[in-house]
């Protein structure tokens, strides 16, 4: 559920893992300009350390960064049909 959307840079939305199906983390998103480029700093907080280490051992990291190169690649690919 999106909790707060502040375009164009912010984004705060809760999210379920799987792992943890009755918690909620709450996720914060922020988009920057650095150099032309659009960074995206997210910060996740868990309502325990116990969740955070699951989730951090379920090897989680390397799913997100598969959707976040995925992501990267869609908005080249955006770029390219509006020019």
């Amino acid at each position: 559920m999106y909790r707060e959307i502040a375009p164009p840079d912010r984004l705060v939305f809760t999210e379920i893992f799987e792992a943890f199906p009755d918690v909620e983390s709450v996720v914060t998103a922020v988009f920057s300009e650095e150099a032309g480029r659009t960074r995206l700093t997210a910060t996740v907080m868990y309502p325990s350390v116990e969740v955070r280490d699951g989730v951090m051992q379920s090897g989680m990291d390397k799913g997100a960064a598969i959707s976040y190169d995925r992501l990267e690649d869609l908005v080249a690919e955006l770029k390219a049909k509006s020019s």
